[in-house]
């Protein structure tokens, strides 16, 4: 936006027609308002919780707290990002057919339910016990907060592969 200002436009005028500009700088403005946002809206809530924990707890408790996050919410978010490309490319599929993907979307849910139900059970019953085992007994206090978060970490293995 800086160098597009400052060159009066012409890196723009170079480029496209008077008539494409407008409907450019339309673009370029609603897309980046929106990626802003949601971007400032991530950046606070990865962070609030860090300085929230960093000032109410310990630096030990933020040790164990991003552990947990980093033992949890990766393979969730990597799987339900997998698991939401098929999503998106066989609804895409369907609505170039202009055909209705609400059966994808229960196929799809229900998949994801199944495989989260048993696999967070897992996480939330043997967390306490098996992170002493996994990274050593001073980190039994993260165990705890796993069977807590897997709980959430479930709703986020859910919802991934549906926002996509």
């Amino acid at each position: 936006i800086f160098l597009v200002k400052k060159s009066n436009f012409n890196i723009l005028k170079k480029s496209f027609s008077p008539l494409t500009i407008g409907i450019v700088k339309k673009d370029i403005i609603k897309n980046s308002i929106s990626f802003s946002t949601s971007s400032f809206i991530q950046f606070f809530i990865g962070i609030l919780p860090i300085l929230y924990i960093t000032k109410i707890f310990s630096i030990t408790t933020l040790g164990h707290f991003s552990l947990v996050i980093s033992c949890l919410y990766l393979p969730t978010s990597l799987l339900g990002s997998a698991l939401g490309q098929v999503y998106f490319q066989r609804s895409s599929s369907l609505f170039q057919e202009k055909k209705s993907f609400w059966k994808i979307w229960i196929k799809t849910f229900k998949t994801v339910v199944y495989i989260g139900i048993p696999a967070y059970s897992i996480v939330y019953l043997l967390s306490p016990e098996l992170f002493p085992i996994v990274f050593g007994d001073e980190w039994v206090d993260a165990g705890t907060y796993a069977r807590t978060f897997s709980i959430a970490s479930f709703f986020t293995f859910i919802s991934t592969p549906m926002e996509i």
